[in-house]
């Protein structure tokens, strides 16, 4: 029963590990409005506001979105790396 062992202890990181980032994901995006990076807008700077309220105008970027990107950039360049100096093939 080895292997079978081996494959739950798998499963269970896995799913915890994922779980924590998947918490972590939306306790940023919760937090957003919080957590930005930036500068706040000031009274005096040009918004356009339309009919039902809604406002136009420069506020800060969410952390989230900043990790997020980040992430992408990190991911996209470690893949390519892998491919072209590791010969790693991603193709399954």
């Amino acid at each position: 029963m080895l292997p079978y062992i081996e494959l739950h202890d798998e499963s269970l990181i896995l799913l915890f590990g994922y779980g924590l980032l998947g918490f972590l994901a939306l306790a940023l995006a919760h937090l957003s409005h919080e957590l930005a990076c930036g500068r706040r807008p000031g009274p005096s700077e040009a918004t356009t506001r339309f009919p039902d309220g809604l406002e136009e105008g420069h506020g800060p970027v969410p952390l989230f979105l900043v990790l997020l990107y980040a992430a992408l950039a990190v991911w996209a360049v470690l893949y390519v790396l892998a491919h072209a100096f590791w010969g790693m093939d991603f193709g399954g």
